[in-house]
């Protein structure tokens, strides 16, 4: 039996050494990680810093600025567009014919029909613009992003047990 005690003893004792070794590597990465969040981090001037600060709130309203003129442009294209199309329709009755001296309703339907899409496309472009907005700011996926594990754990819950419910039911029918 001295066999066994033996081998079991320097069996412990091996592991016992590499727990330590382990220990110490351990310790030593967390010294290292230690020396190296004290090492001085270089900083830039304050001047340098200003610098950044106002090029980046320029840039911002510049981007601002920009796309607030495009929505003007897009408007004024949109107004326009319907002011040369009610011009067009002004002078027409509602039933125009060549005996009144004018052209025939759907000739002016037809020539009209480029200023109607101009205004349509400016019109769907505008929604979609607005839809992308509020999906921006309406998104689910910007603010929940911290408790996705809480989520799906209750979700995947409540299929479980919906499961357990049918499956109750199911052998209730069949009693």
């Amino acid at each position: 039996q001295e066999g066994a005690f033996s081998r079991l003893h320097a069996d412990h004792a091996r592991r016992l050494s590499k727990l330590a070794g382990l220990a110490e590597q351990k310790e030593k990465e967390e010294i290292e990680q230690a020396e190296e969040l004290l090492r001085p981090v270089p900083t830039a001037s304050q001047a340098k810093i200003d610098a950044s600060v106002c090029r980046l709130y320029e840039e911002a309203a510049y981007r601002r600025a920009k796309q607030m003129e495009r929505q003007q442009e897009s408007e004024e294209q949109l107004v326009e567009s319907q002011r040369e199309h009610q011009s067009m329709f002004r002078s027409r009755s509602s039933c125009g014919s060549r005996a009144e001296g004018g052209t025939p309703r759907w000739a002016t339907l037809h020539a009209s029909a480029g200023y109607r899409e101009k205004t349509l496309e400016l019109r769907r472009q505008r929604q979609a613009e607005d839809e992308e907005r509020w999906l921006e700011e309406n998104s689910v996926h910007a603010r929940g992003a911290g408790t996705g594990g809480q989520i799906f754990d209750r979700l995947y819950g409540d299929g479980l047990a919906r499961e357990q419910r049918m499956e109750q039911a199911r052998s209730a029918e069949a009693s």
